[in-house]
């Protein structure tokens, strides 16, 4: 009897875990949606600081279209407003280079 309910309780501890684990999966998916990899641009201008500020502002632009794309229907983009690039810039929490 023992080893019955100490077995049941290992197994009810192993579905909770598993349980957790898929709860945190969906989390991490669902905040992925918002998350865009892998922009590459490439830009020239007079000085490395102006460069790299057209380059910041390119990569937020295309990353703004792709998360458009992701999340909304194509035939409905053209009703969307257009933001400026101050505002995309807003949105965006962070990049690497």
């Amino acid at each position: 009897m023992q080893n019955r309910r100490s077995g049941a309780m290992t197994a009810g501890f192993f579905m909770a875990c598993v349980a957790l684990l898929a709860l945190g999966a969906d989390r991490a998916r669902a905040a992925d949606a918002f998350t865009i990899e892998h922009v590459e641009v490439d830009a020239t201008a007079d000085s490395a600081a102006a460069a790299r500020e057209r380059a910041i502002a390119s990569g937020q632009q295309i990353a703004f279209n792709r998360l458009l794309d992701r999340l909304t229907p194509h035939d409905q983009r053209a009703r969307l407003p257009r933001p400026a690039a101050a505002e995309i810039a807003d949105l965006v929490r962070d990049f690497a280079v």
